[in-house]
């Protein structure tokens, strides 16, 4: 089967040569207080900086997976208010998390449509200090592009930015500078299996947690949080057992990205989707996000009107796709476009999608 699911998704070839090497090295049994541990988190911390070219000053936090981030990075950041932009299922839930953790919160729900300005709003937006966007947002396979962020930051004055990076670090063409805290997970741009969300985080946001920690009297989640996050940070470990393994297996795929290069993996990347969205486009299946400039390159989404029929189709062939969220779930499907993929990959869906078509939907798309 190959999977087209937007994470966990296809992983890298190499991994059960990697898993093998790890039985064989005794990784699976190495102790999160060791030195083989520390000098671990201290090499994943610079060659992460090194492939993103992040400033030295960011500091590597571990947690279970990126939701879990999404509250402690608020739990620990946001003080007076935060701002939202949502527009799909992640942002949803994120702000959520917000108003469950009553966080004072200002915000704006949109849909897949928008492709106007997020500065607009939040230039009517009055002491906000935390701004929270889904850098890209995976039920819909939209992105912020990079021009609107940088507007964003312009008006928003000393404001701390936490990005929920998932479908796109280190993938899409941003400078990640701009945000003080990156979230991602290993099961989407670095393909490996789940189980590991990682914060990325500025000197000013650690500041900012420090200063959030003494001046609130009720109690934060201990452990979890940014501050003792960052404490044991200092010592290149974590508060609580991590995933040593997943930690082992990033540095394996941050090795492989290095030597091959950013550039030419966002350049893959970008010709498989213009290659898939111009095949589908001359056969009718359109993408759903209209914009060009807000259109995922890491997931791609097309409108079909019989979308489960074509999924079910499809994996029948050997070919796994993603349905929509919500409204969307009868007439989207996602497919991940994450660096594990090869260009033989999407020549291969794209003949399945035309042979299920060919035989299921003759009378046409429409």
């Amino acid at each position: 089967m190959l999977v087209f699911n937007p994470g966990p998704t296809k992983v890298h070839p190499e991994l059960s040569t990697w898993l093998k090497e790890g039985f064989e090295e005794g990784v699976y049994s190495k102790h999160h207080r060791s030195q083989w541990f520390q000098d671990l988190f201290e090499r994943v911390e610079q060659k992460l900086k090194k492939l993103a070219q992040l400033d030295n000053s960011f500091k590597l936090f571990l947690y279970g997976c990126a939701s879990t981030i999404w509250e402690k990075s608020l739990e620990s950041l946001a003080y007076k208010k935060s701002f939202f932009f949502v527009t799909g299922e992640f942002g949803k839930r994120w702000l959520h998390c917000a108003k469950s953790l009553k966080i004072p919160v200002t915000y704006v729900i949109s849909d897949h449509s928008f492709s106007g300005s997020i500065a607009s709003f939040l230039k009517k937006k009055k002491g906000v200090d935390t701004i929270c966007l889904v850098h890209g947002e995976t039920s819909l396979g939209q992105d912020i592009p990079s021009n609107e962020i940088e507007m964003i930051l312009s008006l928003s004055g000393n404001a701390i930015l936490i990005l929920d990076a998932v479908s796109t670090f280190p993938v899409k063409n941003f400078d990640y500078n701009k945000a003080d805290v990156i979230i991602f997970s290993i099961q989407k741009c670095f393909a490996l299996p789940s189980g590991l969300g990682v914060a990325l985080v500025s000197s000013r946001s650690i500041e900012r947690a420090l200063e959030v920690f003494k001046s609130r009297k009720r109690a934060m989640s201990g452990f979890e949080s940014f501050k003792y996050q960052y404490m044991f940070s200092t010592q290149f470990m974590t508060p609580a057992t991590p995933n040593v393994t997943g930690l082992w297996l990033l540095e394996k795929v941050l090795d492989k990205y290095l030597t091959k290069g950013l550039n030419k993996i966002r350049d893959e990347t970008e010709k498989r989707a213009i290659f898939l969205r111009n095949k589908f486009k001359a056969i009718g299946l359109l993408p759903l996000i209209s914009s060009p400039d807000w259109q995922s390159n890491t997931v791609l989404t097309f409108r079909f009107h019989k979308a489960v029929e074509l999924r079910d189709k499809l994996k029948e062939l050997g070919f796994e796709v993603s349905l929509g969220f919500g409204d969307l779930s009868d007439s989207v499907i996602r497919i991940a476009n994450f660096p594990a993929y090869t260009f033989e990959d999407f020549k291969m869906l794209y003949e399945a999608v035309l042979k299920v078509l060919d035989v299921n939907f003759p009378i046409g798309l429409n």
